[in-house]
């Protein structure tokens, strides 16, 4: 990924917040890409990426192969219209990360798992309706799809936050996304601020 040198975001914990709050991502290995959740675990500076595809998703050919998983934070269209200078071109501001390690599909065992942690992390009520669900209906699904981990060898961000604008073109983009009707423009607005906050 390109990352000019003011743009590389290399606080892990900033890293590790947004993979959590956007952990529905893009994978890619040999030429082949699907959008999946993905389960975030952290340990100490170590992130482990677990997920599942459908048993008929051509990934599962690509066992212990590289891959890359791209996970996209909150986005937003700058309009010159915020600028002072009237020479000034518009662009896209945005937080990424990607995430380079080699794709492991797991026993079949870790399919049920690999789902139940999944609902732990978006929808905690629901793993009491689903305990109650009979196992042979369980085991049938768990049939339809292959599990899988990525131990992450390394990975770069990427917090592209209007850090070359003025103070008052970063106040007028701060206000200007924070008033949108767009929940991803407000929760970027916080970001900019975060980012071009002096300390």
């Amino acid at each position: 990924m390109y990352i000019p040198s003011y743009y590389q975001l290399h606080d892990f914990n900033i890293i590790s917040r947004l993979l959590q709050e956007n952990s529905f991502g893009i994978l890619f290995c040999e030429n082949k890409v699907s959008h999946i959740p993905f389960n975030i675990h952290i340990d100490g500076e170590k992130i482990l990426l677990e997920g599942h595809v459908a048993a008929n998703n051509p990934v599962i050919n690509s066992n212990r192969k590289d891959c890359v998983c791209t996970f996209q934070g909150p986005h937003a269209y700058i309009s010159t219209a915020l600028y002072e200078k009237s020479l000034s071109v518009p662009t896209w501001d945005y937080l990424a990360v990607n995430c380079y390690g080699k794709l492991e599909f797991l026993p079949v065992e870790d399919n049920i798992r690999i789902v139940e942690d999944l609902m732990r992390q978006t929808e905690i009520q629901a793993l009491e309706k689903w305990y109650l669900l009979p196992d042979k209906y369980k085991n049938g699904l768990q049939m339809g799809i292959r599990a899988f981990k990525i131990e992450v060898e390394r990975f770069e961000g990427i917090s592209k936050l209007s850090q070359n604008r003025t103070p008052v073109e970063i106040n007028n983009i701060i206000q200007h996304l924070s008033q949108s009707e767009n929940s991803s423009e407000r929760e970027l607005a916080e970001w900019v601020r975060i980012f071009n906050t002096k300390s």
